[in-house]
């Protein structure tokens, strides 16, 4: 099954997880695995108030824009959440660092 299938071009036929969910049958994590997939593979999928739509032209720029600084933002604030356990992790001698090659992103 290709999830991407089942995700609209352009905001306005924008479809939320609990329909894909119906269409395609399969559960939530399952879905939300896919759809990181597809985004790992390269598709522009944007999730808002309306739901996921694939980017389709500069009528989606505004939103494909307000996605993207949500997602940085919440990146960084995990990132952040992470430096008091780096630090006592340094402190205590425990140097190793996990590289994103670990991670898949590398």
């Amino acid at each position: 099954m290709n999830i991407v299938e089942y995700i609209p071009m352009g905001h306005e036929r924008a479809i939320s997880r609990e329909e894909l969910i119906r269409r395609t049958g399969i559960n939530d994590r399952k879905i939300r695995e896919a759809i990181r997939s597809a985004k790992m593979s390269g598709c522009i999928i944007v999730n808002d108030k309306a739901g996921y739509f694939r980017y389709r032209d500069e009528n989606d720029l505004p939103y494909l824009r307000s996605y993207y600084a949500k997602e940085r933002a919440r990146a960084f604030s995990c990132l952040e959440n992470l430096m008091p356990m780096k630090a006592f992790l340094e402190e205590n001698g425990d140097t190793e660092q996990i590289t994103l090659e670990e991670i898949g992103l590398g």
